[in-house]
Order: structure tokens, then C-alpha cells, then sequence
């Protein structure tokens, strides 16, 4: 059996919850991480089997990456990342690893 699909969604909010909540129904192939600042936001994402964390990992190794936040708070979030190149890297290399096995 393959390993699950690892999506990160940034945002739990009306957006990022019912994205987490769909793509979790939809399929036992994918594994959701939720990134929030809002602890019952967390709390929520934890009652329905989501992971759910505060901070941004400092390695992603999500194949996808869903921004579910106001756009007002981009800023604040792409100074949390300190190195996007090497998430870029990570994740480009993460798809390539996964077109080779498929």
C-alpha cells in the first residue's frame, strides 16, 4: 500500500476547514495537517481526525500546499518563512520523487 498524500492547508477558517473536512471524507490515500493560530479552530480540526498545529513546519514535505488565509496576512506569513527556496526545493523534489514512483 502507498504512502498517503500529505497536503498541508494553512488556514482553518470557513475556507481551510471545509477544504480539510472534504478532502478527509473523500479519501483514506490522504493524510491533512492544518496550520492555524486560533486554538478552537485547532480544537475542531482535532475532534474530526485532522492534524492540526499552530506553526508552520520548518521542513514541508506536503505535496501540496493549500493558502486558505485573508489576504491581508500573507505578509505576516511569508515572514514566518525564512527560507521559501528551500521549501520550494523540498517540495519540488518531493513531486519529483512521486512521478517516479507512479
Amino acid at each position: 500500500m502507498a504512502e498517503p498524500i500529505q497536503i498541508l492547508i494553512i488556514g482553518a477558517g470557513h475556507m481551510g476547514g471545509a477544504l480539510a473536512v472534504g478532502l478527509e471524507r473523500s479519501s483514506q490515500d490522504i493524510s491533512i495537517t492544518v496550520i492555524d493560530p486560533t486554538p478552537i479552530r485547532r480544537e475542531e480540526m482535532a475532534k474530526m481526525a485532522i492534524h492540526a498545529s499552530d506553526s508552520l513546519p520548518k521542513k514541508i514535505e506536503s505535496a501540496a500546499v493549500t493558502l486558505a488565509i485573508p489576504t491581508q496576512t500573507f505578509e505576516s506569513l511569508s515572514k514566518q518563512c525564512t527560507r521559501p527556496k528551500y521549501f520550494l526545493k523540498t517540495w519540488k523534489n518531493h513531486l519529483n520523487k512521486r512521478r517516479i514512483a507512479d
